[in-house]
């Protein structure tokens, strides 16, 4: 009888338990995206870079930015809020309907190459690059992006004027890469705000097909209202808060160790969630079976 190969029993139990995803993050991988928008100019961006969190100094006080979530967390199918929102702003009277895929994107097809905190220039915020690597069986046809926010801080209001909404450029157009910065390929983003007060700042970015743009009879282009399907996503985001005067805490990032939390000013300064997403990362390893075979059943409207 031959002996048990103990290191290849582990090997498969850890490949077992360790399952793969639509979501990859390759932030080892160096290179540049160089892209051009719908109707846009060429944009070009060296990838292969990834940072927690970035602090800095105003004042006497101690200030970070950091991202939340980190690790950038998959969605399946589509969320309520998205759904609410969407429903709300591309309405199905007007023509408008909304489905999840039959099918889940390829493993490793939404490819994470930049994800960082960022600050200077008196603002904060965080840098996001995405490539769509479609495998064999995935759409290559009328793909685009939809990205829904939601922030304590609308830009152009006052600080605290809540904001949860589409990102969208033109009027009748859902897709974020109708005047973002994206294309079927490629997408950057990078949210900032001023960086001496506190901030929340949310994403869902959604993998979508829909009707494509094209020229409307009154000489505009958008898409003639149609069916998207939403393929899958990613949720990223980022905080940014005053830690508090003197030494710097050691929970930096969000300032989880609990001390120095005392700003010097009266700054308001937005619970940590750093800690939180680590334990849901736990949590999301044990359950990514279950989660990876659900299907999402949310009715748009």
């Amino acid at each position: 009888m031959r002996p048990l190969n103990v290191s290849a029993i582990l090997a498969l139990v850890v490949a077992l338990g360790v399952q793969a995803t639509p979501l990859k993050l390759d932030y080892n991988t160096q290179g540049t995206a160089t892209f051009t928008p719908l109707r846009s100019q060429e944009y070009s961006y060296n990838y292969g870079f990834h940072q927690h969190n970035d602090p800095y100094t105003i004042g006497p006080n101690n200030w970070d930015v950091w991202l939340t979530p980190d690790p950038p967390e998959y969605l399946r199918g589509a969320s309520v809020n998205f759904a609410n929102l969407m429903g709300a702003t591309f309405k199905t009277s007007d023509g408008w309907s909304y489905q999840s895929a039959a099918n889940e994107l390829s493993d490793n097809s939404l490819i994470v190459r930049i994800y960082a905190a960022r600050s200077g220039s008196d603002l904060a915020g965080a840098e996001f690059l995405v490539e769509y690597a479609p495998g064999f069986q995935d759409p290559l046809l009328d793909v685009h992006w939809i990205q829904v926010i939601t922030d304590n801080h609308a830009v152009g209001a006052a600080h605290g004027t809540p904001e949860n909404a589409v990102d969208y450029r033109y009027a009748g157009s859902p897709y974020y890469d109708h005047g973002g910065v994206a294309t079927s390929t490629w997408f950057y983003d990078f949210p900032k705000r001023e960086w001496d007060a506190a901030h929340t700042w949310t994403a869902e970015l959604y993998l979508v097909t829909g009707p494509p743009v094209i020229e409307q009879p009154d000489g505009k282009y958008r898409p003639t209202p149609g069916a998207v399907t939403v393929l899958g996503g990613i949720k990223w985001g980022w905080e940014n808060a005053c830690l508090g005067g003197g030494a710097r805490a050691a929970g930096g990032g969000g300032g989880t160790d609990g001390g120095n939390m005392v700003c010097a000013d009266d700054v308001s300064t937005p619970e940590a969630g750093s800690l939180v997403y680590l334990l849901s990362g736990l949590s999301l390893l044990w359950a990514r079976g279950a989660l990876r075979r659900a299907r999402s059943s949310i009715a748009f409207h």
